[in-house]
């Protein structure tokens, strides 16, 4: 994963990049030694937005021959991978000389920001969530190791860098394989030169190491590495530098992690140490075969994608210093001001396909209101029908479609129109807050908007 703290001479400061072809830009979210990374928008007619990712190389590199064509496999490659726990690929374009991937925008963090996150505060992922996440994984390298051309020949994908920076973690607890800018295919076997070694040292098999060879169970060990470090909460095979981790692959029998994690069974320490063993031949040939063995670990009474959910929104409120939410379980209502009888409690209905952000809004609310979410237009109208809630807090676009047309339906479906308005936005201008008053909204608001902000607007107005 490229760094988000380094500056290199050749790198436009990011508020000189406002537009990449047809996307807008709205940050940088990441850039290395070949490329920068960023959060781009595609906008439309009648309110079409889609938020991107776009992968640009960076100027000094457009002119290399060897480099530019790397990248173009990349976007070929990948963009025929169709699986819904591979990152899509939707479009390679060209801006002012310099090449561009467009891809999928998942909403969350990465594995590796999960893991330093959970750390940090002593806490590890659960057996279930783990098991959920090598599990996801593993379908997804199933499908590239199977994936056939339009010939119907083997592609035989390799992604060798199977990882914890390369696993994104959406905010509705998907998991997605991304970044497949080393991958090797039936097409380009040639594409590594003999005695370059290509992925992350620390997850890197044993035979790639010594032979170079590479195959579907070279990233079946680095997904057994990656298992490892889920349930351990360490880096199996961690050293100062990537020689000495190659050291450590080629030399170290890791311990089982149940070691380091008492919760860990035995049949998972078996699983993981098979992935991680030497041989290659005593490991899964197919990730299908290790999907089917992580099955029996993700038995709990909440589906392991939503415990995954939970645990991304937990700790990004932590880091946000945002008391979490209440337990599942229990309503955390309180009446606004000691004498007021609970049923009075204000209810707030939060519109926002993000469920981080619904999250954060409770979590400044607090006690002072009832919060209820919607992901969807749709599902805001079935919540104001069924709770007749005292405000409804909006963002500007919600899936596509402009969070004003709620407020315009309110203010003409009686017994709704006596509901308050309030939209959100990332930008507040005085044009929005114009058509916002006009449509009867109560206010416009900024995102990043602080508790008083928000508990003023649960006062009902006279």
């Amino acid at each position: 994963m490229p760094s988000r703290d380094r500056h290199d001479a050749g790198v436009a400061d990011v508020n000189e990049v406002s537009r990449i072809g047809k996307y807008e830009v709205e940050r940088r979210l990441a850039f290395g030694g070949m490329a920068e990374v960023f959060v781009a928008r595609l906008a439309g007619a009648d309110g079409f937005s889609k938020r991107v990712v776009i992968k640009r190389i960076l100027p000094q590199f457009a002119q290399d021959p060897r480099f530019v064509e790397m990248f173009r496999f990349e976007a070929s490659l990948t963009s025929r991978l169709q699986h819904g726990n591979i990152a899509q690929v939707f479009e390679l374009g060209e801006d002012d000389g310099q090449l561009f991937l467009v891809l999928e925008y998942i909403e969350g963090a990465s594995l590796r920001e999960l893991l330093t996150r959970l750390g940090d505060r002593g806490e590890k992922l659960s057996i279930a969530e783990a098991a959920f996440i090598a599990d996801q994984v593993a379908r997804a390298l199933d499908y590239a190791h199977r994936k056939r051309s339009d010939d119907g020949q083997p592609l035989c994908v390799v992604h060798r860098d199977v990882s914890p920076s390369n696993i994104l973690i959406s905010r509705d607890g998907e998991v997605k394989l991304t970044d497949f800018g080393v991958a090797r295919a039936r097409e380009n076997s040639e594409g590594s030169r003999t005695g370059t070694v290509k992925g992350k040292a620390e997850y890197l098999a044993p035979e790639t190491i010594l032979h170079g060879i590479v195959d579907p169970r070279t990233d079946l060990f680095g997904l057994g590495a990656v298992l490892w470090e889920m349930l351990a909460s360490r880096v199996a095979f961690a050293a100062e530098s990537g020689v000495r981790a190659m050291f450590n692959v080629l030399n170290l029998e890791v311990e089982p992690p149940s070691l380091l994690n008492p919760l860990v069974p035995q049949a998972l320490d078996d699983l993981v140490l098979k992935l991680l063993s030497k041989d290659p031949s005593q490991r899964h040939a197919r990730g299908a075969e290790t999907a089917r063995a992580l099955e029996s670990f993700q038995q709990t009474v909440v589906p392991p994608a939503e415990l995954l959910a939970d645990t991304l929104v937990r700790v990004e409120l932590a880091r946000l210093s945002i008391e979490p939410p209440p337990p599942r379980g229990s309503s955390g209502v309180r009446p606004v001001g000691a004498s007021s009888a609970p049923q009075r409690a204000p209810v707030a209905l939060v519109v926002d396909e993000s469920p981080t952000f619904r999250a954060v809004v409770k979590a400044k609310l607090g006690a002072n209101a009832r919060v209820i979410g919607a992901g969807t237009l749709d599902e805001a109208r079935e919540s104001i029908a069924r709770e007749a809630p005292t405000v409804v807090l909006c963002q500007r676009f919600v899936r596509g479609q402009p969070g004003l047309d709620l407020c315009r339906e309110l203010r003409t479906t009686p017994p709704a129109e006596r509901v308050d308005f309030v939209l959100i936005a990332s930008d507040v201008t005085d044009e929005l807050r114009t058509e916002a008053e006009a449509l009867g909204a109560r206010a416009v608001i900024s995102k990043s908007a602080g508790p008083e902000t928000l508990l003023a607007l649960l006062r009902v107005r006279g």
